[in-house]
């Protein structure tokens, strides 16, 4: 749970904070949102324009696809069994630009952007010693 918090504002400070929107009338379906329609469900690599992480296996419940007219934002939450330093190396070199933005004891960040121009933020955390946490944001504007 720690990680999804961290993972959320890292995310929004990524990708900027917003107004927040008016509540979801009450028809709209649990899960998605009239204002900005987010899906919770599991996210492919196809939706990340990213592979996984070799052996990483998508954490909880709290991966999701969020599209408005002008955006799409995904979010994909994934644990694997090694090192933070091994995951961040693998994503940074998938990047344009990649670049580990933060180092820390128990955390990292890497940035950088996909070939089409999203930019991505992958927060990674190692909160057990034998348990690798890692988030990915990947937010991209649509084209006209």
């Amino acid at each position: 749970m720690r990680l999804a918090y961290l993972f959320a504002i890292l995310g929004a400070a990524a990708i900027g904070c917003h107004a927040p929107q008016p509540p979801a009338p009450a028809t709209a379906a649990p899960t998605q949102s009239a204002a900005a329609p987010v899906v919770v469900r599991k996210v492919t690599a196809a939706d990340l324009g990213l592979p996984f992480y070799p052996g990483s296996v998508e954490k909880g419940s709290t991966s999701s696809v969020m599209d408005t007219p002008t955006d799409r934002t995904v979010i994909c939450d994934r644990t694997v069994k090694g090192f933070m330093k091994e995951v961040a190396n693998f994503y940074k070199e998938k990047l344009v630009g990649g670049h580990i933005a933060a180092n820390y004891a128990t955390s990292m960040m890497v940035e950088g952007r996909l070939k089409d121009g999203a930019t991505v933020s992958i927060e990674i955390a190692k909160y057990s010693p034998s348990e690798t946490e890692f988030g990915i944001t990947v937010h991209a504007l649509k084209k006209k």
